[in-house]
């Protein structure tokens, strides 16, 4: 008769065998390694931000270095008819800025004019009723609503037009607190497709 085998029973492992055991690398750290570490991490944050800081300082500097060799091409009264010109060619405030930039070196007006663009246009009265920030959400908001008649499907084109509008509306009411705009305006659909065309 062949002998039977017998059940080898499983032996609970001890505790000493536990202990015994290799830890891995991320257990053996101890508090003050970690305490180590954090510190070098916050020092290396501070020390990014410095690099930082100084990098601006000197992006500014080299601006005004090129403001101070870069003398304006045209004087005060050339400028003041630039602007009109320009204004009443249909460009904004911020496109007349850029024009004068790169063409004639003409980097601060407020510096030379003692006034903004939209103050000598508004003089002139070529100044558009509306603010310019104020004008590029209604013609946002114009742009998703022709988007939104072709693609009736489109549920992230109705949200971003939910957000263009509350953003006309906060705006809206700062300035007529100010009193740049009317307190009978108010936003619409129509006024929208209007000012747009």
């Amino acid at each position: 008769m062949p002998e039977k085998k017998e059940n080898k029973e499983k032996i609970p492992k001890n505790k000493e065998q536990k202990k015994n055991k290799k830890l891995p690398e991320k257990d053996k750290k101890t508090k003050m390694e970690e305490r180590i570490e954090k510190k070098i991490g916050e020092k290396i944050k501070e020390l990014k931000k410095e690099i930082e800081e100084r990098k601006s300082v000197k992006k500014k500097l080299k601006i005004k270095e090129r403001r101070i060799s870069q003398k304006p091409l045209l004087g005060k009264k050339e400028i003041e008819k630039k602007i009109i010109e320009l204004g009443e060619g249909g460009n904004p405030a911020s496109k007349i800025g850029t024009i004068l930039k790169e063409k004639y070196n003409v980097y601060s007006i407020r510096e030379l004019l003692g006034k903004t663009i939209t103050k000598v246009l508004r003089e002139k009265k070529i100044y558009s009723k509306l603010p310019e920030d104020l004008m590029n959400l209604i013609k946002k908001a114009a742009n998703l609503l022709e988007h939104m008649e072709k693609n009736k499907k489109d549920q992230t084109a109705k949200y971003g037009y939910r957000l263009t509008i509350s953003k006309i509306r906060r705006l809206s009411n700062y300035y007529k607190k100010k009193g740049a705009i009317p307190k009978e305006w108010y936003y619409s659909e129509e006024t929208a497709k209007l000012l747009v065309r």
